[in-house]
């Protein structure tokens, strides 16, 4: 069934539908776009009806005239009732096979609510690929020193991984003596060995305490775009997250999916991204980061700790693996200013769960 989804997860919208009505941005009202503070609102290009009553909502966010879906169920929409074709269409986790995980996605299910905003919003923040640091001073061992990211990595010499998942508690945003730090916990792919990287999650944006969505995708030479906030999710501190990303790598069509599944709110994104420009399915990542703004590191939040679990891994024969039955690289942050450690993991509790712990803002 979950080979079925990345099957279907490549098919964008209205799978089997009737004849759609397509309706221009500037006269959909559908378009609420409430963006945060320090962010800008992207003007939709179009918005097509569903025969079902859903929508999908087009945005030309890198300006080439390539365009990207974001997929919005119809009012009355119920993800326990609906196809596994409905799902994928519009963007929602598939229905596991396996029992307990069952149990765990029909409990996130139930309490789904209906986003009915499809608003993008433009940052000048990045959650960039993995920069590499020398070791820093505090004896912490560490598979890999970063400048920006803590966390975990798993690992293969091939580009066999083509989903992601994990889960946390959106970490608090705790005082600091540094100004405008930020925080991106997020899964994806790629980012280790080269640019290429795919990646959605929650952010604390530099002199903000409310969280946001977002999703990106970055290539070499500056392809890509920055983070992008998905509008119309509630996160609030401590709230359950669910992140999630495939890919088809025979077309390239991607789907980002973030859900505070205490609110019951959520937002997919659907985009066809190059293969060879973006994805490196070599690894896996399930990392706390501080952003980078125009191009430099900012501060990292203080965000205490962060519990990780349901942390799995997708590879092309259609099965999921847990994080720790993979090859694990562990990576620490350290200052590039001092060389001291920032954050850092301790060791996996158990194949699916661990914590990520913040140590200093810069």
């Amino acid at each position: 069934m979950l080979r079925r989804f990345l099957i279907l997860a490549v098919l964008l919208g209205g799978l089997g539908a009737a004849p759609v009505q397509m309706v221009t941005a500037a006269d959909s009202s559908l378009v609420a776009a409430a963006c945060p503070p320090g962010t800008t609102p992207l003007k939709p290009v179009t918005t097509r009806v569903r025969g079902d009553g859903g929508t999908d909502t087009y945005y030309d966010v890198e300006h080439d005239g390539s365009l990207t879906d974001v997929p919005i169920p119809p009012v009355g929409f119920d993800p326990l009732g609906a196809t596994d074709a409905q799902l994928a269409s519009y963007g929602l986790p598939p229905r596991p096979t396996d029992t307990a995980e069952l149990v765990s996605w029909a409990t996130d299910m139930a309490s789904w609510k209906r986003n009915p905003d499809p608003g993008l919003c433009a940052t000048d923040y990045r959650a960039d690929a993995l920069l590499r640091a020398s070791d820093g001073t505090d004896s912490i061992v560490a598979d890999e020193s970063s400048y920006n990211w803590a966390g975990y990595i798993a690992e293969r010499s091939t580009n066999t991984y083509v989903a992601v998942q994990g889960d946390f508690h959106q970490p608090s945003s705790l005082s600091t003596s540094c100004s405008g730090s930020t925080l991106a916990s997020w899964t994806g792919f790629g980012g280790f060995y080269t640019q290429k990287l795919i990646q959605a999650g929650t952010a604390y944006l530099a002199g903000s305490s409310t969280p946001v969505a977002w999703y990106e995708y970055l290539g070499p030479n500056g392809a890509g775009i920055n983070l992008t906030v998905m509008s119309g999710v509630t996160v609030r501190a401590g709230d359950r997250i669910h992140t999630y990303e495939v890919i088809q790598t025979s077309t390239g069509q991607t789907t980002f999916y973030v859900a505070d599944n205490t609110t019951g709110t959520s937002k997919s994104v659907i985009k066809t991204l190059s293969v060879s420009t973006y994805y490196d399915g070599r690894t896996d990542e399930f990392i706390d980061e501080r952003l980078t703004y125009n191009g430099s590191l900012t501060p990292l939040r203080n965000f205490g700790t962060n519990g990780w679990y349901n942390t799995k891994v997708y590879t092309k024969d259609g099965t999921w693996h847990s994080l720790g039955s993979q090859t694990e690289v562990q990576v620490n942050m350290y200052s590039e200013f001092t060389g001291y450690l920032m954050a850092y993991p301790y060791t996996m509790s158990s194949t699916t769960t661990f914590t990520d712990d913040w140590v200093r803002c810069n």
